[in-house]
C-alpha cells in the first residue's frame, strides 16, 4: 500500500520561548492542544534500566528472576516487568519512569524470596539483610525485680481453673535499624485472604491457624521481636510464656511475662530506628537471662485493657481458639458479640513465616478479626514458622496505545486505543483492540525492529474487525462490546531490544490519508502527542471529553517532561472509560 507518512504534529506557530513550542491550528478550541510543548518531549513514560544482582539467596537455587513493580508477598496484583530463566546475576527491565522502588523475585518451584531495591542505585543483594544494624547476642545476666499479679482471667474464672499470673516488664532500652521497614507491615496484610479487612478466614490456611508456638532452635538460644505495626486505639502489650522442654503445660496456670503497652509506629518509612524486645527466661534458681534451653516452646498473647470491660485489669487473648472460651462467654454475657457464629473459638494471634521472615498477628477484640491489631515480627534463634504460602505471579505487563485518528484532532485520545500485552515465557504479546472512538475508515499497523510493517487485525478495517457499523463508536461512551469480542492477534517480538516506549504501533486514516504515529517510535522530540504510549492497562477518556479535563496533571507534563510523570494515574472521575 502506498501511504504517504505525515509527522504526528504540524506546528503552526512558533514561540521564542526556548523552553516549549505553542501548538495550534485553526484556532478552534477542539483542535487546538492547550499546551506549550516542552521542546525536549519524548512523550516516552517508561524507561529502560538493568538491575544488578550481586548475591542470589542460598536456600534454594534460584530458576527464575523476575521484576515485579509491587511485592507479591504485600498484593497478589504485582506486575512483571522483566522475566529471566536461570542464575541470572544482572537483568534488564521497563518501567514506568516515575517509578523509583520496585521488587526482584528469585523464584525455584513453590519458593520464592523478594527484595526490594532503589531504581537509581540498581543493585540489589540477597545474602544481605534489611536490617542494618544487628545488636549482638546478650551474655549477660538480666536483672529486674518483678512483681507478679492477677490477671483479668483469673480473677473472673477461678471456677474454671484459672490460677495464672504475670509480671510486667521494663521498657526495652536496645533499638534496632532497618533499611526496609515498610515492607514488613505489608507482607502481614499480603498474608490475609481476599476479600473485607474483617473477619478473615484462616482456617484456609491450616498449619497457620494451629500453629500456638515458637520452637528454641539452639542451646542457649535468643528470641527478640520488634513491633511493625499497630492498628488498635485501646492499651495493648504483647505477652510471652514458656514451656520448657519435657514439661507439661497448662494456659491456666503457667507464668506469663508483658511488655509494657507499645505505642504508635510509623510503618511508612522504610529506614528507621525500632525498639528491641528481648524475650526473658528464668531458671529453676529465679536467676534471669535471655538465653533458652533448646527445644522451649514460646506462645503469644494480647494483653489488652478494654476499659469497656475494666479500666484496671487486662484480657488475655491466646493462639488457640479453646483458650479464649471463658472470657468469650463472658463477654457474650455482658451483650459483646460477635458478627460471626462460632467466633468463641477464633484465635486472637496468627503466627507465620512470610519471604524468610516471621511474623505474628494479634487480635484485641472479638468483632473484626483483622489481626492487624498489633503486628511483630520475631528475630533470633528459632525454628521455622509455617509458611503462609504466596501465589507465583504470572501477571503480565500491559501498555496502552491511544491516538487521534487525524494530526489536529479534538483530543479525547480515544479514537483508537490498543493494549498490548506481553506473554512471558514465550516470544509474543497480544496486541488488542479495546476503544474506537473514530468514524473514519481505520487501520492499524505495527512497524518492527527490522522495518517490517505487520497489518493487525487481518488487516481489516478497524470496525470491521470488530463487526459494527461504521459510525459505531466502540468503548467510548457505553460499553457496547464485551471483552471477549474485541479483535486482538499475537505478534512475535525479540525481547533482548524490544522497547515499549519506543515501539512503533500506529494507525492510518484511510477516509482523511493521514498516518499518526507515537513521536517517540519515530525519534521526534516536541511535538504534538496525537499518539501516547502508557505504561498501563489506561483508562482512556470518554467521547468528547478532552485529555486535560480527564487528567488536568497532563498539561503540566506536556509543558515540562519531568513534571507530573505519573499523570495518568490521576483520572478525574467520571471523565474516564471504565
Amino acid at each position: 500500500m502506498n501511504k504517504k507518512l505525515l509527522f504526528s504534529c504540524i506546528v503552526l506557530s512558533l514561540t521564542a520561548c526556548s523552553k516549549n513550542h505553542d501548538l495550534s491550528y485553526d484556532g478552534n478550541q477542539e483542535n487546538t492542544f492547550e499546551a506549550s510543548v516542552d521542546f525536549n518531549h519524548t512523550w516516552e513514560m517508561s524507561v529502560q534500566n538493568s538491575l544488578t544482582i550481586k548475591s542470589l539467596p542460598t536456600d534454594f537455587e534460584t530458576k527464575v528472576v523476575m521484576v515485579l513493580d509491587a511485592n507479591p508477598f504485600s498484593t497478589n496484583s504485582a506486575t512483571v516487568l522483566a522475566y529471566e530463566e536461570g542464575k541470572v546475576t544482572s537483568i534488564k527491565y521497563e518501567a514506568p519512569s516515575y517509578f523509583t522502588k520496585l521488587y526482584v523475585a528469585c523464584v525455584n518451584d513453590d519458593k520464592m524470596r523478594i527484595r526490594s531495591f532503589d531504581v537509581k542505585k540498581g543493585e540489589v543483594d540477597f545474602s544481605a539483610s534489611t536490617v542494618a544494624k544487628t545488636p549482638s547476642k546478650a551474655n549477660r545476666r538480666a536483672s529486674e525485680q518483678l512483681t507478679f499479679q492477677k490477671t483479668f482471667n483469673a480473677n473472673h474464672f477461678a471456677d474454671q481453673g484459672w490460677n495464672d499470673e504475670f509480671a510486667m516488664l521494663s521498657e526495652p532500652t536496645e533499638t534496632v535499624s532497618f533499611t526496609d521497614f515498610s515492607e514488613y507491615y505489608k507482607m502481614f496484610k499480603g498474608f490475609l485472604p481476599e476479600g473485607n479487612n474483617n473477619n478473615r478466614k484462616l482456617e484456609a490456611y491450616d498449619a497457620i491457624w494451629k500453629c500456638n508456638a515458637v520452637v528454641v532452635s539452639e542451646e542457649n538460644g535468643e528470641v527478640s521481636f520488634v513491633p511493625v505495626h499497630k492498628e488498635s486505639s485501646v492499651s495493648q502489650c504483647i505477652g510471652y510464656y514458656y514451656v520448657l522442654p519435657g514439661q507439661d503445660f497448662n494456659i491456666k496456670t503457667c507464668k506469663k511475662y508483658v511488655f509494657p503497652s507499645i505505642s504508635k509506629i510509623d510503618d511508612s518509612k522504610d529506614e528507621c530506628t525500632q525498639k528491641l524486645y528481648r524475650l526473658k527466661y528464668f531458671d529453676e534458681q529465679g536467676n534471669e537471662s535471655y538465653q533458652f534451653p533448646k527445644g522451649t516452646r514460646i506462645g503469644f498473647f494480647a494483653h489488652v485493657i478494654q476499659s469497656s470491660i475494666s479500666k484496671t485489669e487486662a484480657l488475655d487473648w491466646y493462639v488457640e481458639g479453646a483458650q479464649n472460651m471463658a472470657l468469650s462467654n463472658y463477654m457474650a454475657d455482658k451483650g459483646y458479640t460477635g458478627p460471626l457464629d462460632g467466633y468463641k473459638e477464633f484465635s486472637h494471634v496468627v503466627m507465620f513465616e512470610r519471604n524468610n521472615d516471621m511474623l505474628v498477628g494479634m487480635e484485641d477484640w472479638i468483632k473484626d478479626f483483622d489481626y492487624n491489631d498489633i503486628n511483630i515480627m520475631l528475630r533470633g534463634d528459632i525454628e521455622k514458622l509455617p509458611a503462609s504460602g504466596v501465589e507465583i505471579p504470572n501477571h503480565t505487563h500491559i501498555y496502552s496505545y491511544a491516538f487521534e485518528d487525524t494530526q489536529s484532532g479534538d483530543y479525547d485520545l480515544n479514537d483508537v486505543v490498543l493494549q498490548v500485552k506481553r506473554v512471558w515465557g514465550g516470544p509474543n504479546q497480544e496486541v488488542k483492540l479495546v476503544a474506537l472512538g473514530a468514524k473514519d475508515r481505520i487501520k492499524a499497523y505495527y512497524k518492527n525492529e527490522q522495518g517490517e510493517v505487520i497489518s493487525l487485525f487481518g488487516g481489516k478495517e478497524l470496525h470491521e474487525a470488530v463487526g459494527v457499523a461504521q459510525n459505531t463508536f466502540v468503548n467510548t461512551e457505553t460499553l457496547n462490546v464485551e471483552d471477549s469480542k474485541l479483535p486482538r492477534q499475537n505478534i512475535h517480538f525479540n525481547y533482548s531490544t524490544f522497547l515499549y516506549s519506543k515501539a512503533d504501533f500506529y494507525i492510518v486514516n484511510e477516509t482523511k490519508n493521514q498516518e499518526v504515529h507515537v513521536p517517540s517510535a519515530l525519534g521526534l522530540k516536541g511535538q504534538n502527542p496525537n499518539g501516547v504510549c502508557i505504561p498501563f492497562a489506561w483508562q482512556w477518556p470518554k467521547e468528547r471529553v478532552r485529555i486535560f479535563t480527564a487528567y488536568p496533571s497532563f498539561k503540566g507534563f506536556a509543558e515540562n517532561i519531568e513534571v507530573n510523570t505519573d499523570w495518568y494515574t490521576m483520572p478525574v472521575d467520571g471523565k474516564v472509560f471504565k
